[in-house]
């Protein structure tokens, strides 16, 4: 190349370099013209790092000497930290990014190993991300040195491992190995999980909280509160990710849990797990059965650990709504004064346990029928050879049991339940042969019930006494009439009652002539409604007038001779009496044969017959 040549190849170079030059001059003065943003400063740094993570640099340590690469190293960490700063300057943010360039341009390339007679080799440590943890160590040792790093986790943060060329060679913050080469670690700092918690109440004192293990945990913190927003106050240590906590029943309590990570002498915390509750509840009433007793319904079920009080509810329908009607202290309950032949439907519940309420869930629902009334103010009427005991009817009874005894302590047996209605009930005891004993008696009511297939009884009635007495004879005066002047149709008189039971006359009568049996009429009475009722009584002391007319046939001869033949009942007897005017009053029992005699019709045996029932009823 000529000289000329080499001249104006150089001119060019120079001007080259001149404009080279002014561009990097205006670029640097348009950037010193414009005001810095914080992004410029994560470009700076971000331009250092060949990940995301910001955990590997771009530059390869070994490359540069220690001391000029510590000054790079900290410049950037500088920057890092003037990163999270807030309300940084522009001349702030061009002071971070120029450090990182001016230390970045003071770097020093490292010389060629002089030979010496031992190996040595260097050993560098970086953290994962200054933020996280620092570290210390490093530095150049001879061969089969036994080299010790450190790693110191930041508050929230553990080691999670030491990297050696991606690799990891141990888990522990204090790191001891053989020097056998150029060693490059990276220790990996990780946030400390916040584990996920559960809490619920495993018994009716107790709180059981639960967590998923984290990774690097050495123990586990439990606190405690009252109330979500509440002062949280340590309850637990423990290495396993489960904790029993004692607390009082009827309580709601309110559990964090945070994770504690030791590294050599440091120990860091993670955060606290967000809150969970849990009221510890005894457990719902098992076993809950209702019976029909015969008082009430029975209830019964079983204890509930812990549990001082019980409440009670009831329903009359198994959807319908329930009603606190009791608080008891035992698990068995009867409950009385319930509508008979009715279902009621129960459910229990503790609402105690020692002296706090903490009511628990409730028991399954029982059910059952309410019992018929027991019968009420019993009486007893002594008759001959026979006990009438009597009673008011008991709501929801369809009948009745009548127990006696010869003592008012019993044993009672069972008597019989035939009983007769009207506006009592009564039962007649028939079976009395000895007069002068007493007897006891009880009753009880019952129904049946098409669902349980049985009978439902009531309790028994007080018990009372009766004594059989002799059989009483009729008493009575008849007042017969004039004699007519004229064969008669009727035939009426008055009877005065002096007995103390009531007489009973019979529709059926015979008006007889002593003299020929050719004026014997049989007679009914005048009256249609006493026809049809069968009988007319005279109540003790009273006086009654009786009609008769003749059944059939034509008028008859009346005198002060003839006799009226008439069938009464008294006292549970039936008498053939005779009423006259000359020859007065007479009476004796009744024998069939006699009342056949009379030429008795279906009628007349008919009205017997009611003569007897009436008197049977008494």
């Amino acid at each position: 190349m000529t000289e000329r040549k080499k001249k104006a190849h150089l001119s060019i170079a120079r001007l080259t370099a001149f404009l080279i030059a002014a561009c990097l001059f205006l670029s640097i003065f348009s950037f010193a013209a414009m005001a810095a943003e914080p992004s410029d400063l994560t470009a700076a740094i971000d331009a250092e790092f060949s990940d995301g993570e910001r955990t590997v640099y771009v530059l390869n340590q070994p490359d540069y000497t220690p001391e000029t690469w510590a000054v790079y190293i900290e410049a950037v960490h500088l920057a890092i930290e003037a990163e999270a700063a807030e309300g940084l300057t522009a001349q702030q943010i061009d002071d971070a990014v120029n450090a990182i360039l001016d230390a970045k341009a003071s770097l020093a390339a490292t010389e060629q190993a002089v030979l010496v007679p031992f190996a040595a080799y260097s050993v560098t440590v970086q953290t994962s991300n200054p933020k996280h943890g620092t570290v210390n160590g490093g530095g150049t040792f001879e061969e089969g040195t036994e080299v010790t790093v450190t790693a110191a986790p930041k508050a929230g943060y553990r080691l999670a491992e030491w990297l050696k060329n991606g690799e990891s060679v141990s888990v522990s913050a204090v790191y001891t190995f053989s020097l056998t080469g150029d060693t490059a670690l990276v220790a990996m700092f990780s946030k400390i999980e916040v584990p996920v918690i559960t809490a619920s109440a495993t018994s009716y004192n107790e709180v059981t909280v639960n967590w998923n293990g984290v990774n690097g945990a050495s123990e586990y913190e439990i606190f405690r509160a009252t109330s979500k927003g509440g002062k949280y106050a340590k309850v637990g240590t423990t290495n396993a990710t489960q904790f029993v906590n004692q607390v009082t029943s009827g309580k709601t309590y309110f559990y964090k849990v945070r994770v504690l990570c030791t590294a050599g002498s440091v120990t860091t915390y993670g955060a606290l797990s967000a809150y969970k509750s849990a009221r510890p509840l005894p457990d719902a009433p098992q076993n809950l059965s209702a019976n029909t007793g015969p008082k009430g319904i029975e209830l019964r079920w079983d204890a509930s650990p812990g549990a001082t009080k019980y409440e009670i509810y009831r329903a009359t329908k198994p959807n319908g709504k329930f009603k606190k009607i009791k608080e008891v202290s035992d698990p068995a309950f009867t409950n009385t004064g319930l509508t008979p032949g009715m279902s009621y439907y129960y459910k229990v519940r503790v609402s105690r346990v020692d002296t706090a309420k903490a009511p628990s869930l409730y028991s399954a629902v029982a059910a059952a029928l309410a019992p018929p009334n027991t019968p009420v103010t019993p009486k007893t009427i002594s008759y001959p050879y026979t006990v009438t005991l009597t009673w008011k009817k008991a709501k929801g009874a369809s009948g009745y049991d009548v127990f006696y005894s010869s003592s008012p302590l019993g044993p009672f047996e069972f008597l019989g339940n035939e009983i007769y209605q009207d506006k009592k009930n009564a039962f007649i005891d028939h079976r009395l042969e000895t007069l002068g004993n007493t007897y006891y008696y009880a009753v009880r009511s019952y129904y049946y019930s098409s669902a349980l297939g049985q009978c439902v009884y009531s309790d028994f009635s007080p018990a009372v006494s009766g004594t059989p007495r002799d059989f009483l004879a009729p008493s009575f005066k008849s007042k017969m009439p004039s004699v007519p002047k004229t064969n008669v149709k009727t035939v009426s008189y008055k009877i005065k009652n002096n007995g103390t039971q009531s007489l009973f006359v019979c529709d059926y009568a015979l008006l007889i002539d002593d003299t020929s049996d050719e004026y014997n009429r049989l007679l009914d009475f005048s009256s249609s409604s006493l026809r049809k009722k069968g009988y007319q009584e005279i109540k003790p002391g009273k006086t009654g007038t009786v009609t008769f007319k003749l059944y059939s046939g034509a008028a008859t001869r009346y005198n002060q001779f003839s006799r009226v033949a008439f069938i009464a009942g008294y006292d549970w007897e039936l008498y053939l009496c005779m009423s006259s005017y000359f020859y007065g009053d007479t009476w004796s029992l009744v024998e069939w044969e006699e009342l056949e005699a009379m030429g008795l019709s279906e009628q007349n045996r008919a009205d017997i017959k009611e003569i007897e029932n009436i008197l049977t009823k008494r």
